[in-house]
């Protein structure tokens, strides 16, 4: 699992997730009620790396896009794994062996926002999971 360090805010879009000024990941409507009285905390995402894919992620029901740049490639045979770095955690996210990617490109990733997962992180308590409505 991916934790990144995160906050909770409100844009004129509706809610999002801040991992920093450059990257801003939606909530979807479903989360909404859940989440908005933890408006302005700070938060770890947490997301598997079969939730956060290379590319556009078309199959993804909730998509949230993102870039950055990938520091380690490692094949796996029948997916690969890329490791790019966000607010200094180094996180993992899977693509098809079948792209041509290496240590330095900046490809955008999707993130599947209704696998996400949010703790708090003064508490350590558990605000949503994949399992939370």
């Amino acid at each position: 699992m991916n934790f990144i360090p995160a906050r909770l805010i409100e844009t004129d879009s509706g809610l999002s997730i801040e991992l920093n000024q450059q990257i801003l990941l939606s909530i979807p409507n479903s989360r909404v009620k859940t989440l908005r009285p933890h408006l302005e905390k700070n938060l770890e995402l947490g997301l598997r790396p079969e939730h956060l894919v290379v590319g556009e992620g078309s199959e993804v029901a909730e998509p949230a896009r993102f870039q950055a740049k990938i520091e380690i490639v490692e094949p796996m045979g029948g997916e690969t794994l890329v490791f790019p770095t966000i607010n200094e955690v180094e996180i993992c996210a899977k693509c098809s062996p079948n792209l041509n990617v290496k240590s330095g490109d900046v490809m955008t990733f999707t993130a599947d926002m209704t696998h996400m997962h949010l703790i708090d992180s003064e508490t350590g308590g558990v605000i949503l999971n994949t399992a939370s409505n």
